[in-house]
């Protein structure tokens, strides 16, 4: 499963966040000479929020140019606040400021306060005075902070949920594998060969009788395809369930969630760091970026909105909780260059005998409709001639 329900979740407790900045010094390269000639070393210090630390003396010095290497880790508590907190740092010798570069924690990949990941990053530092080789700092970097209160609360249902599957399917394989073996057989069609043969030879008159009989049956069909549907439903959840499924699942989305924990939104949605993400801005994070899935998309709102006509009364009561869902996802694929989509969506949804109404497919032509006309529509992202990722297009 992914990392976030795979690793041993906190207890749900309510506590103060517990965020924490580390920012280990390998060394600094390529310095600039001082104004005068010193004795002294050149030291790193690091200001958050007002705090400041500053490094040991260097490990030892290059022999050519003025590179030092350092082993010193700064540690920089913060509170869930802060996320739009700087990092400065500088190098100094004597009291004098060589170079400089400042960084914005919020371009930090968080980790949990348990299972830190360090990065390692090569910062170019910023000079007064300009040089043949810009002077960098080369560092680890770590943000850790502790899950949200609603995200240690899913943790720990899943963790029981998924132990309680396990003791299930445990306990009943062995005899699921048993009658297996003894009702799966070559023998096992011998009683079954009469039912097939009547239900092939009733399969014209059942049909007949299900087309003259059709508006009576649609309600109990409908009522027998939502059962069906949530029994299959039910036993699929189950079976993912187990520990074979979950690996299954881990193997199948393990991709696609690894690129989603680098986005911003997760960062927000998972750890008490910084802002809980709107629902429009998760939206976006989900929802597709490109012409033609949003297209598609597009398509499968307008078809589900139509959808209430097949149940005169219970589908208007259906539109009812359907609207603000068609609203939130048609405001994040064409709100930014249509701010009235909003109200439209709500109103063809509200009102009676306006479901007809393809408003998400008026959104996409309004939005690339332009382009279609111009012969410019592409099926992917493209930015100054190069195919823009998802990710950095959502980012």
């Amino acid at each position: 499963m992914p990392a976030l329900l795979s690793k041993n979740p906190e207890s749900f407790t309510p506590s103060k966040s517990d965020v924490s900045f580390v920012c280990n010094v390998i060394g600094v390269y390529n310095l600039p000479p001082p104004p005068s000639p010193t004795p002294s070393l050149p030291l790193i210090t690091v200001t958050v929020n007002e705090s400041t630390l500053s490094t040991t003396s260097p490990k030892s010095k290059h022999p050519v140019n003025l590179s030092y290497r350092y082993d010193s880790t700064l540690t920089f508590p913060l509170n869930s606040t802060n996320s739009n907190s700087t990092a400065t740092f500088k190098v100094v010798q004597s009291g004098i400021e060589l170079s400089s570069y400042t960084l914005n924690l919020s371009s930090i990949t968080l980790s949990h306060k348990n299972n830190p990941e360090p990065f390692q990053k090569t910062l170019t530092l910023h000079t007064q005075t300009p040089t043949n080789l810009p002077p960098t700092l080369r560092c680890t970097l770590t943000l850790t902070s502790s899950y949200r209160r609603e995200v240690k609360l899913l943790t720990s249902t899943a963790k029981g949920y998924f132990n309680l599957v396990d003791s299930v399917s445990d306990a009943v394989t062995p005899s699921v594998r048993a009658v297996k073996s003894k009702v799966v057989t070559k023998y096992a069609l011998i009683p079954l060969l009469p039912f097939l043969v009547t239900s092939a030879c009733l399969a014209p008159f059942i049909a007949g009788v299900g087309i003259i009989g059709l508006p009576l049956f649609l309600p109990l069909a409908a009522l027998g395809f939502l059962v069906t549907l949530c029994v299959s439903g039910i036993m699929g959840v189950f079976w993912f369930s187990r520990e074979e499924g979950r690996e299954r699942v881990s193997r199948l989305i393990g991709g696609s969630f690894k690129s989603l924990e680098g986005t911003k939104v997760y960062q927000q949605i998972v750890y008490d760091f910084g802002d809980r993400p709107s629902a429009v801005v998760m939206c976006k994070t989900f929802l597709p970026v490109d012409a033609g899935s949003r297209l598609l998309l597009s398509l499968l709102i307008d078809f589900v909105g139509s959808c209430s006509y097949l149940l005169p009364g219970a589908g208007e009561a259906f539109d009812v909780f359907w609207a603000p869902m068609q609203t939130l996802m048609l405001v994040s694929m064409y709100g930014d260059g249509n701010k009235s989509i909003k109200y439209v969506s709500m109103a063809e949804e509200l009102l009676p005998f306006t479901d007809v109404l393809p408003t998400a497919c008026l959104g996409w032509m309004k939005e690339h409709g332009m382009e279609v006309w111009e012969g410019s529509i592409r099926g992917k992202v493209f930015k100054k001639g190069k195919v823009e990722s998802v990710v950095e297009k959502r980012e």
